[in-house]
């Protein structure tokens, strides 16, 4: 008998766990499909690489809310829930979707994750922070205190709406830099432009009606919850710090509106810098001769690559089993091109590389940027119209070195002014159109070339997409050698083109997630190769010799400046004085 109500009795608790255990994966599994899914449907060409991420991401903040969701279920009414669920959902909604509308047919990759995840730790923290606010401070404070933080999270995603309303536009880094550039008197002139006093007041009574609404609806919900005990108070009070810090400070460094904030605030801090000392250095920058040497016009020109490594091209590696750069490869057997084999990239990021490959500044002499000239200026004092035409984004924080050499050219212009729509490389060929072939000219231009995501960096009547990341890889090089192509065609053909140099900022490795730190050989093994035309060869002897003496020599690309100004056949000398 005794042996029977015992066996009845762990049958009867293992019912129970188990009905707890089946409630709870349930709860989660729903919240991660819902979440999940809304993140892949506002989602463009999303890869298997940001996919699995973002899962991982989602996967632990929905469960993190379903622990919450149990953790304190049995102490708060259903509704507690909402309020903060709401504001969480709006963060999902206020840039995400708005933004995929916008730009689903003309943007091919992105993922808007940040917000949403914000919005999901948001709901996490204020369902810890308010409960525990309740116990240790009463209803009233704990009401006041948790609509306070609520108000303020609003103000975000309200801004975000009311500039959709008003622009029918998602708010993008050149509004945030018009934003930062005005003045108090501008921002009131704008504000009474677009609403006039009376909608600023409607907006300001809408905003403390929403303050007030919000600390009732948090006073009747808390006055209906119930002490815990200590013991799972001081859980709370653990899992409410951790969530806290987490959510109002690494969180919030990452929704769109503050990033944007941060590369603006970066690009102007940087700016300063770099232009408070450009025109000094400028000044002391000593050029022998101060004209080509050549009877005519010309051109030399200066393209940047991204992301492409010489491991995967078959110009330079002939083993490789894809013909991923068949111009190149023809033209390596010329006399005019030569292809350096064994060039490396000084660091595996962007900024790294040209904030060194522009200026004067390398591994060696280890020179600050701000005191650095560049191979604008080089070429300038040199005799040359300078120009800089960019299919990267203008104002972002990891290009702002590079924008700051740009914005130094006589012309600059980007293809990508909004930075968060890309575009093709060959973008850039109506740009060198415009160029006066009755000028001296050096022309830079800044390719995308191979940035992830790779099926993104080629247009669908050059090539169809890969199912591989290696294949679109390979693909994103066979567009960038044809873009070459035409840019050398272009420039020899109407702008009488005397010196080309090409070369990679750093290379990737297509197969892996792309890390800060990536150590491997493909990931700094960068193609380099330079033209040089018969009557650059007459002309500069001297430098033609020093230049191709380095095909088979090994160096970093934080040399570049030295080289250009080889190219430019002058002497640079900054005086300290």
């Amino acid at each position: 008998m005794v042996i029977t109500i015992t066996t009845n009795c762990r049958h009867l608790c293992y019912n129970i766990i188990m009905k707890k255990v089946i409630s709870f994966l349930t709860t989660w599994l729903i919240l991660l499909g819902l979440v999940f899914g809304y993140y892949v449907a506002v989602s463009n060409g999303l890869t298997s690489t940001p996919f699995g991420l973002q899962l991982r991401r989602f996967i632990g903040m929905t469960l993190a809310m379903t622990i919450v969701i149990w953790l304190l279920r049995a102490y708060v009414p259903h509704c507690y829930w909402f309020g903060f669920g709401a504001i969480g959902i709006i963060w999902a909604l206020a840039y995400p979707l708005p933004y995929w509308i916008c730009f689903h047919d003309s943007v091919p990759y992105f993922s808007t994750h940040h917000d949403m995840a914000f919005g999901g730790y948001f709901f996490v923290s204020m369902c810890l922070i308010a409960y525990l606010l309740r116990v240790l401070t009463g209803v009233t404070c704990a009401s006041l205190i948790t609509s306070i933080i609520e108000w303020v999270a609003l103000l975000p995603p309200i801004f975000q709406m009311l500039y959709l309303s008003y622009y029918g536009m998602v708010i993008t880094n050149p509004a945030i830099l018009a934003i930062w550039q005005t003045t108090p008197s501008e921002a009131k002139e704008y504000l009474l432009s677009a609403g006039g006093y009376p909608g600023i007041i409607l907006l300001l009574i809408a905003l403390v009606v929403l303050f007030i609404i919000l600390f009732l609806s948090n006073r009747y919900i808390l006055n209906h919850t119930i002490p815990c005990s200590k013991k799972l108070l001081i859980i709370i009070l653990i899992a409410a710090l951790s969530a806290g810090s987490y959510t109002f400070t690494t969180g919030i460094r990452h929704i769109i509106l503050v990033e944007m904030f941060s590369d603006i605030k970066q690009y102007f801090e940087n700016s300063k810098e770099f232009t408070k000392y450009h025109a000094d250095n400028f000044a002391k920058l000593k050029i022998t001769p101060t004209q080509p040497p050549f009877t005519k016009p010309g051109t030399i020109l200066v393209v940047i690559g991204e992301s492409a490594s010489r491991q995967f091209m078959s110009a330079y590696n002939n083993q490789y089993p894809v013909n991923t750069t068949p111009w190149l490869k023809q033209q390596k057997n010329t006399s005019n091109f030569y292809l350096f084999d064994k060039v490396r990239a000084c660091a595996g990021q962007t900024v790294p590389v040209l904030e060194k490959a522009l200026t004067e500044k390398n591994l060696v002499n280890n020179l600050e940027f701000k005191h650095c000239v560049s191979i604008i200026d080089v070429a300038k004092k040199g005799g040359y119209h300078t120009y800089w035409f960019s299919n990267q984004s203008h104002t972002d924080e990891s290009a702002t070195p590079v924008t700051l050499v740009a914005e130094t050219a006589d012309v600059r212009k980007w293809t990508n002014v909004d930075s968060d729509s890309w575009q093709y490389d060959e973008q850039l060929v109506p740009l060198l159109k415009t160029i006066d072939p009755a000028q001296n000219n050096f022309v830079v231009l800044h390719l995308i070339g191979s940035h992830t995501a790779f099926e993104n960096r080629f247009p669908k009547n050059f090539a169809e997409p890969a199912k591989t990341l290696i294949g679109n890889y390979e693909k994103s090089l066979q567009y960038t050698d044809s873009n070459l192509q035409e840019f050398y065609e272009y420039a020899k053909d109407n702008l009488n083109l005397r010196a080309m140099l090409y070369f990679s900022d750093h290379g990737t490795v297509p197969k892996d997630v792309r890390q800060a730190g990536e150590t491997r050989d493909a990931h700094y093994e960068i193609p380099f190769f330079i033209y040089l035309s018969d009557e650059y060869k007459t002309a500069c002897p001297n430098s033609t010799q020093t230049l191709t003496d380095k095909q088979h020599t090994a160096f970093t690309n934080d040399i570049v400046y030295d080289i250009v100004v080889e190219m430019l056949n002058v002497e640079a000398i900054k005086n300290s004085n």
